[in-house]
């Protein structure tokens, strides 16, 4: 006959809850949110070297750290970018998106001057479910931003 042993010692477990404290702790760290973003780009480029970023602000009044939505974008382009946030963020605690450029002129070319772009049109959605879309923006239905060395951002509101 063999008999269980249920012997645990108190030093197995303190090892035992730290583990399990650990386990659990570095899951949440993998919480995260992904946002597809759709832009076009009218007639005047994003310039290599140069880069837009976007940012999720919330019902709370904070917002995330913002994420980079690259840059190179050509004339009349459309870019398709999935960025993720490292915290976890429902689209029922969205308020608002910023998009920002930085269109400051690159290091090693003298010649730069600040880089303007024209954002054509731009959407944000969490899972499938719109946060913004342009095309549902009467006044930015065509044109959403053109940025330029006094405006460097624009707050767009979920819809």
């Amino acid at each position: 006959m063999i008999r269980p042993i249920y012997t645990v010692s108190r030093l197995s477990a303190v090892a035992l809850s730290i583990f399990t404290v650990g386990l659990l702790s570095s899951t949440s760290a993998l919480a995260e949110t992904n946002i597809v973003v759709q832009m076009t780009t009218g007639s005047d480029d994003l310039r290599g070297g140069n880069n837009a970023f976007i940012s999720l602000n919330l019902v709370d009044g904070t917002s995330t750290p913002e994420v980079s939505l690259g840059g190179g974008f050509g004339q009349n382009s459309r870019v398709r970018k999935r960025v993720t946030f490292r915290r976890t963020v429902s689209l029922a605690q969205i308020r608002s998106i910023t998009i920002r450029h930085d269109g400051s002129p690159r290091r090693g070319h003298p010649a730069d001057g600040y880089d303007n772009w024209d954002l054509q049109k731009v959407s944000a959605s969490l899972a499938g479910r719109n946060i913004y879309n342009s095309v549902n923006d009467g006044p930015r239905s065509q044109f959403v931003q053109r940025f330029t060395g006094q405006t460097r951002q624009i707050v767009l509101p979920r819809q």
